[in-house]
C-alpha cells in the first residue's frame, strides 16, 4: 500500500471559483506564447534565417551574373567648344576614362531604363559610343580603369530604395577585357559599396562592414579582408593612389573633415598622416590622374602639389577673391601640368559654383564655366599630348533628362 501523500491535495478545475478558473486559464494562454516565441526562428529575405549570423554582419551581395546585349548607338557628340552640351549614351550617369590611354572610356547608368543597367564604350575621347544592355539592375552605378592597363575595369552596382551612398550594399564586376565581360566579386561575411580605387592593377574596394571595411584584390585575384583600417572611425569615401602610397578618406560624421590615412604596404597596415607645408595646414583633395602627385588646399585659398607623399609643397597662385574649392572637391591634374578645379563661394549658405583653370606657368586662375545645375565633376579628359580636352559632369539622379553633359575646351 503506497504511503499518503504529506502535500495538500489540489482542487479539481471544476471545483474552483469562476473567477480562479479564468485567472489559471490566462497563465496557460501566456506560457505558450512564451515557449512559442523562444522557439521561433526569423526567416529573413531569400529565405535565409538569422542562424549563426554574428550581430551587426553583412549578407554578401547575391551571385547576379552580368551579360550584355546589344543597344543602339548613341547619337554622335558634336560638341561646341566653350559651351555644356548634353553628351554620351543617353542612359550614363558615371564616366571614366583610361589614365593610360586617354581616348579610351566607359560609361554606366540606367536613366530612363526603369532601373534597369547600360553599359557603353568609346574610343575617341567620347565623340561615339557602342552601348549594350546588362542583365543586372541598380538605380546607381561606378566605375573605373586601371591606370595602367585600359582593358581592366572595375564595376559597382547599387539597388537603392530611396538614396544610395558609400554604406549601401552593391554588387562588384571586373572586367580584363575592356568590358566584353565581367565576373562578379565576392568576399566572405561583407558586402562591396560605391566606393574603390586602384594601384597599379590591384583593386581596393571598400565593403559596408565596419569589422572590414577593404577588400583587396591583386592583378585580378579573389578579394582578401584587410580589417587594420577598421581601427579609424567613419565610411571610406575615397581610396587613392600616388608614388606607391595609398590613401583613404574616411567619413565619420556629415559636416565634419574626412580623416585621411595612409598605407604603403598594399593596404595591409594604415596610419593617419596629417599634411604641413612649414607652419601651415594642408587639406587633402585628391591625387594626380598619373599618380605622380598629391593636390591639396592650404588655408582654402591656395592650391598645392606634392611630388614626395607630402614631404614639401609647391603653391599654385592663389584662387580667385572669395573663392574655395567646393564640396565634394573637384581638383584635377592633366599630364602636362593643366589644372582644373570646382570652385564655390565663400558663403556657404547660399554658394554658387565655377570652374577655374590654371595652366603651367600661368599666374592666375581663370574662370571658365558654370556647371550644369544638379551635376557632380566626374572627369578631366586630355588629348594625346596630355593637354585638357573636355571636362565631364554627371547627374546622378536617375530621373535627369540629361544625366551626363561635356563642356569641350
Amino acid at each position: 500500500m503506497s504511503q499518503p501523500s504529506s502535500r495538500p491535495a489540489l482542487p479539481r478545475f471544476d471545483q474552483l471559483s469562476r473567477r480562479q478558473r479564468v485567472m489559471l486559464t490566462v497563465l496557460a494562454m501566456l506560457l505558450v506564447v512564451v515557449v512559442a516565441t523562444a522557439t521561433l526562428v526569423v526567416i529573413l529575405p531569400g529565405g535565409s534565417t538569422n542562424r549563426g549570423r554574428s550581430p551587426g554582419s553583412t549578407p554578401s551581395a547575391p551571385a547576379q551574373p552580368l551579360t550584355l546585349a546589344p543597344l543602339a548607338a548613341p547619337a554622335p557628340v558634336q560638341a561646341t567648344p566653350g559651351q555644356w552640351l548634353p553628351a554620351g549614351p543617353p542612359f550614363a550617369q558615371a564616366i571614366a576614362f583610361a589614365p593610360s590611354a586617354p581616348t579610351t572610356a566607359y560609361a554606366c547608368g540606367s536613366a530612363g531604363r526603369s532601373g534597369k543597367l547600360a553599359l557603353a564604350i568609346s574610343h575617341d575621347g567620347g565623340q561615339t559610343w557602342t552601348a549594350q544592355a546588362a542583365s543586372v539592375s541598380g538605380q546607381m552605378c561606378a566605375i573605373s580603369v586601371a591606370p595602367t592597363q585600359p582593358n581592366d575595369v572595375a564595376l559597382a552596382v547599387a539597388r537603392c530604395t530611396t538614396t544610395c551612398g558609400p554604406p549601401t550594399l552593391a554588387a562588384l564586376y571586373r572586367s580584363g577585357d575592356g568590358g566584353a565581360s565581367w565576373t562578379q566579386a565576392q568576399i566572405a561575411g561583407s558586402g562591396f559599396t560605391l566606393v574603390f580605387g586602384w594601384q597599379g592593377t590591384t583593386l581596393l574596394a571598400a565593403t559596408n562592414t565596419p569589422q572590414h571595411p577593404l577588400a583587396v584584390s591583386v592583378g585580378g585575384g579573389p578579394f582578401v579582408a584587410r580589417d587594420d583600417i577598421g581601427r579609424f572611425p567613419g565610411q571610406i569615401s575615397a581610396i587613392t593612389s600616388a608614388n606607391g602610397t595609398l590613401y583613404a578618406q574616411l567619413q565619420a560624421a556629415a559636416g565634419n573633415a574626412p580623416l585621411v590615412v595612409q598605407s604603403v604596404d598594399g593596404g595591409a597596415i594604415w596610419t593617419e598622416v596629417s599634411f604641413v607645408d612649414n607652419t601651415f595646414p594642408v587639406s587633402f583633395a585628391a591625387t594626380a590622374s598619373d599618380g605622380q602627385a598629391l593636390i591639396g588646399l592650404e588655408n582654402n585659398a591656395t592650391v598645392v602639389i606634392s611630388r614626395d607623399n607630402g614631404q614639401s609643397w609647391t603653391r599654385m597662385p592663389a584662387l580667385p577673391s572669395g573663392q574655395t574649392l567646393a564640396t565634394p572637391a573637384f581638383v584635377a591634374r592633366a599630364p602636362d601640368g593643366t589644372l582644373v578645379a570646382r570652385l564655390q563661394t565663400a558663403d556657404v549658405t547660399t554658394p554658387t559654383f565655377m570652374l577655374a583653370q590654371l595652366a603651367p606657368s600661368a599666374g592666375a586662375w581663370q574662370t571658365f564655366a558654370v556647371p550644369p545645375a544638379g551635376t557632380i565633376l566626374t572627369a578631366l579628359a586630355w588629348d594625346a599630348s596630355g593637354h585638357p580636352l573636355a571636362v565631364w559632369a554627371a547627374n546622378p539622379d536617375p530621373r535627369a533628362a540629361d544625366p551626363l553633359w561635356i563642356y569641350h575646351f
